[in-house]
């Protein structure tokens, strides 16, 4: 079973809640990354597919196999963004070589006017037939991941296994 889907496996959250993990290096086992979210399982997706320009992205397109992710807190979503910072700054005095790029904790959320400047600029347009054949097969690959991360669930639970 590989390890992401144990983690899949493992992280329903409640609403109002959040979890605090890292990403290891799958190798050495170092910590690499920490950060929270809402929705780790989308989160943990999106880590695996990351094409940007960061640190982070340049680390995790450099592995022969996918990062480890561990939840290091699980936690109110209101007091995740200090409990990330929490745990980015212990991480730095250990001496990991963190790929973060601030020191957590921040927020952001866009102004009803910039949403509605994105909104209007992407109405009326299309996306081309290469793009909607890509989009499509992401949608696919991500549903038969959860697929197998509820068969492994099932599985656990079946053998008595608590999650």
């Amino acid at each position: 079973m590989e390890i992401d889907q144990v983690f899949l496996s493992t992280t329903a959250i409640q609403p109002g809640e959040a979890v605090v993990y890292a990403l290891l290096d799958p190798d050495t086992r170092a910590v690499r990354y920490v950060g929270r979210s809402v929705r780790p399982y989308f989160r943990f997706w999106a880590h695996r597919h990351d094409t940007t320009k960061t640190h982070r992205g340049q680390w995790i397109r450099s592995l022969r196999n996918p990062p480890v992710p561990v939840i290091l807190e699980r936690c109110e979503a209101k007091k995740a963004p200090e409990i990330e910072a929490k745990q980015i700054r212990s991480h730095l005095r250990k001496g990991c070589r963190l790929t973060n790029h601030t020191d957590g904790g921040e927020v952001y959320q866009a102004s009803p006017t910039l949403r509605r400047l994105w909104s209007q600029q992407r109405r009326g347009k299309k996306h081309s037939e290469a793009t909607r054949k890509k989009m499509s097969k992401s949608v696919k690959a991500f549903w038969v991941a959860k697929r197998k991360a509820r068969l492994i669930q099932f599985r656990l639970e079946r053998k008595g296994c608590k999650s």
